[in-house]
């Protein structure tokens, strides 16, 4: 949807007044509200991870004015995306807000959506962040990675680290920590372990953003074996690229869009396998998952048709069964593998 669009404005404050007064609707109007509320909520959200955010804007106002600090939020993310966001020389992330942002930003941080009162960074949004970290609104590792954005004290990323399962995030980020200022750990040969050991934690964990580092990062330290594992694992959580890759890998097919220099052998591109054994069956089914859920190339569609004219009765049997599976797991797509949160930039 434009930028300059009418639209979302005048229904925001539409459904605003309408959500106010719900208790004056009558009946059947404030469950047709909820309805709304809950579906376009989804919605949103759901195109939201795709990255497909002039989508996502319509749904998530809607969200927005039924009270959802997440869905304000991600409203000034998707309008941050439009502000363009920057490097500063010493290599931060800066952006340069818009009045649009600011005004999303300050409506999630009305509703106390913490990484918006960081965002915004002035002494009253900061000072109440640090009220609600105080009053434990958030579990232990997530608020010491917040107090860390608020404050640059590593002391809070190391704390949060430690911090039991919901570790992974504050892991993974003081590892990024320690690659990118090597004096806090002067010891190289230490550092190097400290930064592998959380890497791997991190992924252990469970969370994408650390298997998509272990898969896909150029420098990654992982053997072949653990990007086998790592690479399944978020295959199976649904996100996009990582079900693409493995897809093709079973397929033992190469992907259409790599084209990079070394992907070639006497004019043929190489298949990227991880060694993986091929498997028509569930390669079929992940990348119909994704060229039915995502917008993509018609290379994939002519790719799907290609694996599917080559399996065997017992192939389609296990594309039927991983069917099922993605289904009764209720796997949902999604690119973004973490909320952008750039401390101080929108005051």
């Amino acid at each position: 949807m434009s930028k300059d669009s009418k639209v979302i404005p005048e229904l925001f404050e539409l459904l605003s007044l309408m959500n106010e007064n719900r208790q004056s609707l009558a009946p059947q109007v404030q469950t047709s509200l909820d309805a709304l509320n809950n579906a376009a909520s989804e919605t949103g959200a759901n195109l939201f991870v795709l990255n497909r955010f002039e989508e996502a804007e319509h749904y998530l106002s809607i969200g927005a004015a039924a009270g959802s600090g997440w869905s304000a939020f991600a409203m000034a993310t998707c309008s941050a995306q439009r502000d363009g966001i920057w490097y500063t020389p010493d290599g931060r992330l800066a952006s340069r807000a818009s009045d649009d942002t600011k005004r999303w930003l300050k409506l999630a941080a009305d509703r106390n959506y913490i990484p918006a009162l960081i965002q915004l960074g002035d002494t009253e949004s900061i000072e109440k962040a640090k009220d609600l970290l105080n009053q434990g609104v958030v579990e232990p590792s997530l608020a010491g990675y917040y107090m860390y954005l608020i404050t640059d004290d590593v002391m809070y990323l190391q704390q949060a680290a430690t911090e039991g399962s919901g570790s992974g995030l504050a892991k993974f980020k003081l590892a990024q920590l320690y690659q990118r200022a090597p004096g806090i750990i002067e010891n190289a040969a230490l550092r190097t372990a400290r930064i592998e050991e959380l890497l791997q934690e991190s992924a252990d964990a469970g969370l994408p953003l650390a298997l998509y580092a272990r898969v896909f990062s150029a420098d990654s330290t992982a053997s072949v074996r653990e990007k086998q594992e790592r690479l399944a694992k978020l295959a199976w959580v649904g996100q996009v690229d990582a079900m693409l890759e493995y897809g093709y890998a079973l397929a033992n097919m190469p992907r259409s869009r790599q084209l990079s220099p070394g992907q070639y052998e006497d004019g043929h591109q190489i298949p990227h396998t991880y060694g993986l054994a091929r498997d028509l069956g569930v390669a079929h089914a992940l990348l119909k998952f994704v060229l039915k859920n995502t917008p993509q190339a018609s290379t994939l569609a002519a790719d799907v048709h290609f694996i599917q004219t080559r399996m065997t009765d017992t192939d389609r049997e296990r594309s039927d069964a991983t069917d099922r599976q993605l289904a009764e797991k209720q796997v949902g797509p999604f690119y973004r593998l973490e909320e952008l949160i750039i401390p101080g930039t929108a005051n």
